[in-house]
């Protein structure tokens, strides 16, 4: 697991430091490769949920330059609490036999012996038809290892079909496989189809948002596809960065263009209304009028807390006026941050 995991570490790099300048500043790259190093060192050789700790962006990333990545996310999530608990509930009403051969193939599968986690998946599913863990395994094992498409796509989508009713969050996984399944074997529109029933499931669910941005790319649904991008980005603005390297988006190169210095630009001007809005004893009766607008009595209190935030403000506005001069939307993202930090403390 130590190899897969840095191997992670070297490809996002690479991809990172490629990174559009209107997205983000060089000192906004390094930033973002010194989180990923301190995340991945936190997770080094174990199998743990540690993956999730990466950014949905930098995950669609790893996702986009090795597809291999997709499946240790899965293998992870295995060991996570939450998807424990829904395998204890998937378990109760099966027989002894049932819950062994499950567990059995579980461990197989983890630890490569892909063809004796097969039989016993199998095997598994004639008593429990329902348990879409191991019918998502199976299309890991058929797409991933035999390669064998029609038979992945089956188990993904029978995956996705029995997931839904239990666990919205596995069901759209399920269904961004079947995506990719579809991809590999050109039917993108249905990849489109596909991601759009995981939006219809969960419209607000960020690698939901990206890959159908990405499908809609593919099928000519432009606007969709601009729209769904935007959405993600706002969300984690890593996703800018996975997009830049993402082949699915090249049907629409020019329009993502255009939305990276429109998100730049409104960014920038968030940052300026923040520090045009920020409230100056000096102006004694505008800072009481905001007292009163926000319903607060104590307005000596109240100019004693904003001293501190102007004292506090002024303190990183060498830090802020350096951000701002990068130019970029990244940039422009951690001023805002940084100003709001100050503003929720008065």
């Amino acid at each position: 697991m130590s190899n897969e995991i840095q191997k992670i570490k070297i490809a996002v790099e690479t991809q990172v430091k490629q990174t559009d300048e209107v997205i983000a500043s060089n000192e906004a790259i390094a930033d973002v490769i010194s989180g990923l190093n301190d995340t991945l060192s936190e997770v080094h050789g174990t199998l743990s949920s540690g993956f999730s700790m990466l950014g949905a962006g930098l995950q669609e990333l790893c996702f986009g330059i090795d597809d291999g990545f997709r499946e240790l996310s899965y293998k992870l999530d295995l060991q996570n609490e939450t998807l424990e608990a829904i395998k204890e509930i998937l378990e109760r009403p099966l027989d002894t036999q049932a819950k062994e051969l499950r567990k059995r193939a579980e461990f197989a599968y983890l630890n490569g012996w892909m063809d004796e986690a097969e039989v016993d998946l199998l095997e598994s599913e004639k008593k429990n038809y329902q348990d879409f863990i191991a019918l998502h395994i199976l299309g890991n094992i058929y797409y991933h290892h035999k390669k064998n498409n029609q038979k992945a796509l089956k188990y993904f989508q029978k995956a996705a079909k029995y997931a839904a009713p239990q666990s919205k969050i596995d069901a759209c996984k399920a269904l961004l496989c079947a995506a990719k399944v579809y991809k590999e074997i050109v039917r993108a529109e249905d990849a489109y189809k596909s991601t759009r029933l995981a939006m219809d499931m969960l419209s607000d669910d960020a690698h939901n948002l990206f890959n159908h941005s990405a499908y809609s790319a593919m099928t000519s649904h432009t606007d969709e596809s601009i729209n769904c991008l935007r959405q993600a980005v706002l969300k984690d603005p890593t996703f800018f960065i996975a997009a830049d390297s993402d082949e699915r988006f090249s049907n629409v190169a020019q329009e993502k263009e255009k939305l990276k210095r429109e998100l730049r630009d409104e960014q920038r001007q968030r940052v300026k209304q923040l520090i045009k809005n920020r409230v100056w004893r000096k102006d004694f009766n505008s800072a009481r009028y905001v007292a009163k607008k926000l319903g607060i009595t104590d307005f000596s209190q109240y100019i004693k807390d904003r001293d501190s935030l102007d004292t506090g403000i002024e303190g990183i506005s060498h830090k802020i006026n350096k951000l701002c001069a990068n130019n970029s939307y990244f940039d422009f993202w951690k001023v805002e941050r940084l100003l709001m930090r100050f503003i929720m403390k008065a």
